[in-house]
Order: structure tokens, then C-alpha cells, then sequence
């Protein structure tokens, strides 16, 4: 954060934007947003939310004192900021139990897709054309940091074992970043090719 600052502070009075957005995860997003809002107070600030930050599921603390500091951190973030986009009920739930301040700041934009951006991009061949619709269809969305299927990839590779034909019936599919990610779709790739 303190070497992107001075960046970010320059771009902001050059490129003299009507708004900032942050994106977390990374935490530190939120973070360099914070100090701009301190720079520009009169510019209004959207700390998005993909997934919860102190009370995320997927995320254990390597210490026992790591929770209150990342609250510590997070708590003024969430004070200051004037807009907080969440995904999901349930996050937006845990950001106003986190902070009461926050209820009227939290907005809930669902995951969801635009049909015209997904035809687009299936014209342009960026995309597997669609599941064979008489197959079930097991679909993960996003990134496998942190997220790892492990158990979904051994149930599978179990239930593949013992049915050999298991392609014809069911459909695996990963629309996601495959950076550094080369140990799972390696994995996947062996359980069900192609």
C-alpha cells in the first residue's frame, strides 16, 4: 500500500475520476482506498465485497490475535467508505452485524451474468459452447485459491472408477483463472478429459 499510494494519488488528480471502486480480495485494495478517501474526501468511495473479509468462511487465521487485528483494519474501512456492495445476503448480513454504521451503506448485487456478454463471448469462442443439457451438470465458478475441490475430485474420480462411462452421464466444468492453479487442473483433467 505505501508504494502504490503516491501513485494512486497522482492518477486520481490527473485523471480526475467521479468515483472510486475497490475490489477485495486483495484486502489491501480496501486499504489504498482508505488513504485515498482521507486524500479526496469529496469523491465518493465503493468498497466492494466478494467475499467476506473478517468473517470469511475459507480463511483460518494463522494466530490467535489475527481476527481482532484484521477487524482492527477492517472496521474503519467500513466506516468510511459511502457505498458497500456485497454478493450475497448472507455478506452483507455479516458487514452490518460487523458494523452497525454500515446498514445503510450495504448494497446487494447478486452473482449473475449478462446473457448478452456470454452469447458474445461464445461467438467469439472464449467460452466451451454449452453443457449438453441431458447431462448433469457440476459447474465452480471462480478461483480455486482457497478454495480447493478436493473432496468434489475424489468423489468423482470414485464414482468414475466404479462407472468407467461416467462422462456420458455427467458434465465437470471450471470457468476460472488457470494460473497457478496447474496441480488441480492437471487433477481434473486426469479425472474427467477434455
Amino acid at each position: 500500500v505505501k508504494n502504490a499510494l503516491p501513485l494512486a494519488r497522482r492518477i486520481v488528480k490527473e485523471e480526475k475520476p467521479q468515483w472510486i471502486m475497490s475490489f477485495a480480495h486483495p484486502i489491501e485494495a480496501h486499504i489504498l482506498a482508505l488513504h485515498l478517501k482521507k486524500t479526496f474526501p469529496a469523491l465518493p468511495w465503493i468498497a466492494h465485497y466478494s467475499d467476506p473479509w473478517s468473517e470469511n468462511p475459507f480463511y483460518r487465521f494463522s494466530w490467535p490475535g489475527a481476527e481482532c487485528v484484521r477487524r482492527l483494519i477492517e472496521k474503519p474501512i467500513l466506516k468510511q467508505c459511502d457505498f458497500i456492495s456485497v454478493n450475497t445476503d448472507q455478506a452483507g448480513d455479516s458487514v452490518i452485524r460487523y458494523c452497525h454504521e454500515a446498514a445503510k451503506k450495504v448494497i446487494r448485487i447478486p452473482n449473475c451474468f449478462s446473457k448478452r456478454l456470454v452469447e458474445h463471448a461464445l461467438n467469439e469462442r472464449t467460452l466451451s459452447p454449452r453443457p449438453d443439457p441431458s447431462k448433469l451438470v457440476v459447474s465452480h465458478f471462480g478461483s480455486l485459491i482457497r478454495r480447493a475441490p478436493k473432496l468434489l475430485l475424489n468423489a468423482v474420480e470414485m464414482i468414475s472408477n466404479r462407472m468407467p462411462n461416467l462422462n456420458q452421464f455427467m458434465e465437470l466444468c471450471f470457468y476460472g483463472p488457470e494460473e497457478g492453479h496447474d496441480e488441480w487442473v492437471d487433477r481434473i483433467n486426469q479425472i474427467v478429459p477434455g
